[in-house]
């Protein structure tokens, strides 16, 4: 048996180190294509914007091409655009009405929203999910040009809804990286009420030096 084992590893001695050779060497190159992928996936720099009242912010990678509207609408504290397409990432703050429920604010926000598009289509259900411990409802639809999806985030004072509206004509592929953008959220409601104070003092002694004037 061992004799005969010899005699074919001697025979083919020359085939079994080629097709080991060639298993390394696939083995290499796919090794190879995998730290690439991964190095390129990782290799891209990253920008966090903070919302106008500091309470959250987000982290999105800068081949993204998003950057912060500057304008002085009051219905966003914080606005992403592209200046290569009509990628948009909206958040608005508003704060809870103990008279209504979380699923009465959102299937408002739904039948309103979605009506507002000319031929909105596909408009989902709303599901539901966590961030950060917070509790939030999601809904999607779409339009000609984009596909938006919408998450409503249930905190103890607020909710933060986060508005993405993704165009079906770009070739930045907003809608894949949503899930991604979520995991960077950071909610600091404190941040906030203390911005609010310090506002709401630097204006109460504006006043009293103008009254003492």
């Amino acid at each position: 048996m061992f004799l005969q084992l010899e005699m074919f590893f001697s025979r083919h001695k020359q085939k079994i180190i080629l097709i080991t050779l060639a298993v390394i060497v696939i083995a290499l190159i796919i090794a190879c294509v995998c730290v690439l992928s991964f190095w390129k996936k990782g290799s891209y720099k990253t920008t966090t914007f903070l919302s106008k009242d500091k309470s959250i912010s987000l982290t999105l990678e800068d081949n993204l091409g998003m950057d912060i509207f500057n304008n002085n609408s009051t219905d966003h504290i914080l606005l992403l655009t592209s200046a290569s397409s009509k990628n948009t990432i909206a958040i608005s703050k508003t704060e809870k009405n103990p008279v209504y429920s979380s699923s009465d604010f959102v299937n408002a926000d739904k039948s309103n929203y979605a009506t507002e598009f000319e031929n909105s289509k596909n408009i989902s259900d709303i599901s539901q999910g966590t961030i950060l411990g917070y509790t939030y409802y999601k809904y999607s639809f779409e339009t000609d040009t984009s596909y938006v999806e919408v998450y409503w985030i249930d905190t103890n004072d607020y909710y933060y809804v986060i508005d993405f509206a993704c165009d079906n004509n770009s070739n930045i592929d907003l809608k894949s990286n949503i899930n991604k953008i979520l995991d960077t959220i950071e909610i600091n409601n404190q941040k906030a009420d203390n911005n609010l104070k310090n506002n709401v003092d630097e204006i109460t002694n504006i006043n009293k030096a103008s009254n003492t004037n």
